[in-house]
């Protein structure tokens, strides 16, 4: 377990400072900067001696009120983007990162219910996501956004579709 390591919600304020550790990619990061002032996508980051170990982001439900994720609508908010640098895995990092965007969701957005996908080959996330009271909630192909760079440096929107498996955890159990 690592010690003192913190999150905080990522702002507009402090993006600049954390922009170039954000483990997206680099369209997602130029997306941030429209999407965290709307409310569209929320990034709770992890920081041990203030650098970026991790991060979760919490896209809200229903229809997005801006043109950076255009055709997401969720009947409960979605956790995505998880992802803890290589070096800090298995030391806690991730638990820390689910516990306080499930709080988030819940004392925040209201949720009562909050769902992710997994890779159908990442057993380790898998078990950490059910390990903090997610469960199985199926599996299938899932439909996920990808933004391949252009030749003309641009990046271009586009749908990917991957076997995950569908996990939900109840907040309102949660303790």
């Amino acid at each position: 377990m690592i010690k003192d390591v913190r999150t905080e919600l990522l702002t507009i304020e402090n993006l600049e400072r954390y922009k170039g550790d954000i483990m997206m990619r680099q369209a997602a990061v130029d997306q941030l900067a429209k999407a965290l002032p709307t409310g569209s996508l929320h990034l709770i980051i992890a920081l041990h001696n203030e650098a970026l170990v991790g991060q979760v982001g919490i896209l809200p439900s229903g229809p997005t009120e801006s043109d950076t994720i255009p055709y997401i609508s969720y009947p409960t908010p979605v956790l995505t983007f998880m992802e803890v640098k290589p070096e800090h895995r298995g030391r806690g990092v991730g638990r820390l990162l689910l516990k306080t965007a499930c709080k988030f969701a819940a004392d925040s957005l209201g949720a009562t219910d909050i769902f992710l996908t997994v890779g159908v080959d990442n057993n380790s996330a898998r078990r950490l996501y059910e390990n903090e009271g997610f469960e199985d909630w199926g599996h299938g192909t899932v439909m996920r956004p990808h933004f391949p760079l252009q030749a003309d440096g641009s990046y271009l929107p586009e749908a990917v579709h991957e076997e995950r498996y569908v996990m939900i955890k109840n907040l309102a159990s949660s303790s």
